[in-house]
């Protein structure tokens, strides 16, 4: 018998830390930005963008290294690189920035909008990263 707790925790202030997550270790090796958004395209992880839907509308996580070898964050608490917009608690999107997210929603003719997590706490980036399964292509 399992009875382990799942916990999850606001992270640390220090960029790609976590509070509690599902971390992968999968891929051919690719160089990343600790705290910046990515998808897996099958053999390698790239930078995330809206503006496109090969890089918006599949396995996404957050690098927690400089290689996606020390990990890649696919849902939990972590400290992203840059500091979110808006307040506590906003939704976030994938932005049409690359490998980031926005609380403000793509709004091109055919980006792709999609909910990746939420705002956990603004001045410190820590965000509640979980990729939603669904999306929409703007006309």
């Amino acid at each position: 018998t399992w009875a382990s707790n799942r916990k999850f925790v606001e992270s640390a202030t220090d960029v790609a830390t976590t509070g509690g997550a599902d971390i992968v270790y999968f891929g051919n090796e690719a160089l990343t930005i600790p705290g910046a958004v990515y998808i897996f395209n099958g053999s390698q992880w790239e930078g995330t963008d809206a503006n496109a839907l090969a890089t918006s509308s599949g396995l996404t996580a957050v690098a927690l290294g400089e290689t996606n070898l020390v990990g890649m964050l696919i849902r939990g608490m972590v400290t992203i690189a840059v500091t979110p917009l808006g307040v506590d608690g906003n939704a976030l999107y994938l932005s049409e920035t690359i490998s980031r997210v926005s609380t403000i929603p793509p709004t091109t003719s055919g980006a792709i909008v999609r909910v990746m997590g939420y705002v956990v706490d603004t001045s410190d980036k820590t965000i509640w990263f979980n990729p939603d399964n669904t999306w929409v292509e703007l006309s």
